[in-house]
C-alpha cells in the first residue's frame, strides 16, 4: 500500500492522528496537523478538476477558509508495488511501520519509533 493509500484508509475511519509521527505530536497543534492532513488529501484528489488553486490551499492552511470540503478519492491509493528508484525501496506495511530499504534490502531507515533499527551504513 502506498503512503497516499495508507492516508487515505486512515481518514476513512476517521483515525488521521496515526499519521502523525509520535516523536514530532503536541497536542496544543493536533487540529492545525489535522488541517494540514484534510488539505493536503484535498491537493491529491484524484480529477484535477476537484483540487483547489494554490492560492486557496494556502487560505485553508492558515485558517482562512474555515469549511472545508470532504477530500474525494485520492490517485493511486490503489497501488499495490512499493515505490521504487535505482537505490532503495519505500514500503508501509499493515501496522503502518515505513521503512526504506537498500538494493540489497537492507534496512535504512524505519518509523518503528518502539523497536528503531540502526542505520549500518553512517
Amino acid at each position: 500500500m502506498s503512503l497516499l493509500g495508507f492516508a487515505w484508509k486512515l481518514w476513512n475511519v476517521d483515525n488521521n492522528i496515526a499519521l502523525i509521527d509520535p516523536m514530532i505530536y503536541e497536542p496544543y497543534f493536533e487540529m492545525e496537523m489535522l488541517r494540514c492532513i484534510h488539505v493536503d488529501l484535498l491537493c491529491v484528489q484524484k480529477f484535477a478538476k476537484d483540487r483547489f488553486m494554490v492560492s486557496v490551499v494556502t487560505c485553508m492552511r492558515k485558517s482562512e477558509i474555515v469549511d472545508i470540503p470532504r477530500p474525494k478519492q485520492p490517485a493511486f491509493t490503489k497501488r499495490e508495488k512499493p515505490l521504487k528508484d535505482s537505490s532503495r525501496v519505500l514500503t508501509i506495511f499493515d501496522d503502518g511501520n515505513l521503512i526504506i530499504l537498500n538494493g540489497q534490502k537492507v534496512i535504512l531507515w524505519s518509523s518503528n519509533v518502539t523497536s528503531p533499527v540502526v542505520n549500518s551504513s553512517a
